[in-house]
């Protein structure tokens, strides 16, 4: 497995660990804006995530490229 496909893993688990893992956020209290906590973790983790997704995209496309142009990458 080259360097970059470990990367590449590690930006997807991450975050789907986090949001499989709900007990830990499985609770009504504390509230934010009468929102229970439960759904306003959702919202941040949401917000959170997004550039772990944008970062695994850019990195595949440009891994992508360089393969294409024949390039290796590393």
């Amino acid at each position: 497995m080259k360097s970059t496909d470990a990367v590449l893993v590690l930006l997807l688990l991450i975050p789907a660990l986090l949001n499989f893992y709900a007990p830990y956020y499985n609770m009504v209290n504390p509230t934010l804006g009468g929102l229970p906590f439960f759904w306003w973790f959702q919202i941040a983790l949401l917000v959170i995530v997004v550039p772990f997704y944008l970062a695994f995209t850019y990195i595949q496309k440009h891994n992508e490229t360089t393969e294409s142009q024949g390039g290796t990458t590393s």
